[in-house]
């Protein structure tokens, strides 16, 4: 495992004991649509292009959340050195929670694993940084995350 945030040193006031499996969770919503995350050199952590990211959250929504263009998002993006991103994605995740999921939202009110994977392009470079956040900006509704995780996969050859 490269990272893992279970929050409970976090001391913004995103952090919050309301709906939390295991106290603390972290809010993510309008007014914190941010959550704090993994950000580190490829080299550092010894991953080349090829390889891996897998992310991994704990999410619980109060609410069904519909617009699919709204809900909240697990990233992973991959830069150069003071560059934009060379390439992001995002899973959305208020539509994975809970055992009956759609494309218009998952199951409210409890807490679920919401995971993703993104391989390293082949322009991916030791000094390239990668960063694994929770995003919400684009959504009036309220997430709770805890245990973000970020693991490095590699195909045995």
């Amino acid at each position: 495992m490269v990272y893992f945030n279970d929050f409970s040193h976090d001391t913004s006031s995103a952090r919050t004991t309301t709906f939390a499996q295991m106290p603390p969770a972290l809010l993510v919503n309008k007014a914190h649509p941010y959550s704090p995350g993994y950000q580190g050199q490829l080299g550092a952590a010894n991953l080349r292009a090829g390889d891996w990211i897998e992310a991994r959250v704990q999410a619980y929504s109060p609410e069904k959340v519909y617009n699919i263009h709204g809900m909240p998002q697990l990233v992973i993006e991959f830069r150069h050195p003071n560059s934009d991103p060379y390439k992001w994605q995002a899973i959305r995740i208020t539509n994975k929670i809970g055992e009956i999921t759609s494309l218009w939202g998952g199951t409210p009110g409890l807490w679920d694993e919401v995971k993703f994977a993104s391989q390293l392009p082949a322009e991916a470079r030791p000094e390239d940084e990668v960063k694994v956040y929770v995003m919400n900006g684009a959504s009036t509704s309220t997430l709770y995350i805890d245990n973000l995780s970020v693991s490095a996969l590699r195909q045995s050859k």
